[in-house]
């Protein structure tokens, strides 16, 4: 640990931040770990109540009032920074407290965070950034959070599931779909182009992207559909849409769509 004086309230963040560590390490996250969570968005402020589930929410929506409502910052606090290896900055441990406590580092700033969500953007330039975003599982009380790099011509995505004792394991993403399902009815990939998939984030849960390349570099090529998979509350379901039809925010197939389980 660091021995710099943290200023702005430093040494109370830094307690909460050993405390965390202290309950994600030893599993007694339980209430703790949402009070510990609850705590830093301020003692004397008072607990907002928590929105009717809707259409819209209803993934997010608590599946009783005795489970752990983690947050996308406490699970970030408890994944490794493998996801950050892939970045040109990096992220080491001690850089990982500093962002969480001080909202910023030498390379990375907090962007922004909901309790599903928190975004970090690359500095200086601000031209990259990393996500994590939590899919709630209703059936078992599970969360599936995902982090991933945004912003670049490339990505990368990591799966970790974390259940009611904070045990976190990494989950296979969706299988990349054939390149084809891309395409149109007989279109057909160049013979000197190159093609590869990648699985990102995406719009209310992750989305495929293809890549193309040839002897000069990377190429664009038109495809007529896109793909993604959409979180219905306990999987991701593959969705194959118009290439200019949008994913609805809430995840799920607007009419008319049907929304394939995912394998």
């Amino acid at each position: 640990m660091s021995g710099k004086v943290l200023r702005d309230g430093g040494g109370k963040a830094m307690c909460r931040f050993v405390l965390l560590l202290f309950l994600a390490v030893t599993g007694l996250c339980g209430h703790s770990l949402a009070a510990a969570d609850a705590s830093r968005q301020g003692e004397d402020s008072a607990a907002a109540p928590a929105p009717a589930p809707t259409p819209a929410n209803a993934a997010s929506a608590p599946v009783s009032p005795q489970t752990p409502q983690l947050t996308a910052r406490t699970v970030f606090a408890m994944l490794p920074g493998s996801l950050f290896e892939s970045t040109v900055a990096g992220l080491d441990e001690t850089e990982k407290q500093q962002l969480l406590l001080e909202g910023r580092s030498e390379f990375w700033e907090l962007a922004g965070e909901t309790e599903d969500v928190i975004v970090f953007t690359a500095l200086p330039f601000r031209d990259g950034g990393v996500a994590v975003r939590l899919f709630r599982n209703e059936k078992d009380g599970s969360v599936l959070a995902a982090i991933g790099t945004l912003g670049g011509e490339m990505c990368t995505v990591e799966l970790w599931r974390v259940d009611s004792s904070c045990r976190v394991v990494p989950v296979d993403t969706p299988q990349e779909p054939a390149v084809e399902e891309f395409f149109a009815e007989g279109q057909s990939l160049p013979a000197d182009v190159y093609p590869s998939v990648n699985i990102c984030l995406g719009n209310g849960g992750l989305m495929a992207v293809p890549i193309f390349w040839n002897a000069t570099g990377m190429v664009h090529l038109p495809h007529a559909h896109d793909i993604s998979y959409q979180w219905d509350g306990r999987r991701f379901r593959k969705l194959r849409t118009d290439h200019a039809a949008a994913v609805p925010s809430d995840g799920m197939a607007a009419p008319g769509q049907q929304a394939a389980p995912s394998r």
